[in-house]
């Protein structure tokens, strides 16, 4: 289960995710910007083991290990290359091996099978540790990181 600034979603055990609350971004996933003051299912991803919610975007890791966002992308927080918003799930980059997700305020990242990190979106405060502050719109490696074992985001920062 993962609460963003208006919405909150969950992951059931079949591997679905039911989202809620503020939808205005289309953070929701389900295809509409309508508010939802109970559950609904998010269409187009399945098999999911994990969801993180940031401000107004979701995101979802399948149990491939694929990474799918949806919801606001104004700075590229959800991965899939545009600025563009999205009511429905999109595929965040090409990343594949992923076994951990976390989301910030407009960010997000991903702790790959490998021990290395890729993040993607707002960057303004260094929160991607691309050693920038220029956004991102797809996933781009940590610089410097030792091997990982997990992360954590917070509204602009990453550990």
């Amino acid at each position: 289960m993962s609460a963003g600034a208006d919405h909150t979603c969950a992951v059931k055990n079949d591997g679905s995710v039911w989202c809620w609350g503020n939808n205005m971004f289309g953070e929701v996933g389900d295809g509409t910007a309508t508010d939802r003051e109970s559950p609904v299912v998010v269409t187009g991803v399945a098999g999911v083991k994990q969801v993180s919610s940031g401000d107004t975007f979701t995101c979802a890791l399948d149990m491939t290990g694929a990474v799918y966002c949806w919801g606001k992308n104004d700075s590229g927080q959800l991965g899939d290359g545009t600025m563009s918003d999205s009511r429905a799930p999109v595929r965040a980059g090409t990343l594949a091996g992923v076994t951990q997700i976390a989301t910030g305020g407009a960010h997000a990242c991903a702790l790959l099978g490998d021990a290395t990190v890729q993040c993607w979106g707002s960057n303004g405060a260094g929160q991607l540790g691309d050693m920038t502050t220029s956004n991102r719109a797809g996933p781009a490696a940590v610089m410097g990181l030792p091997p990982t074992k997990t992360i954590a985001a917070g509204r602009d920062t990453t550990c």
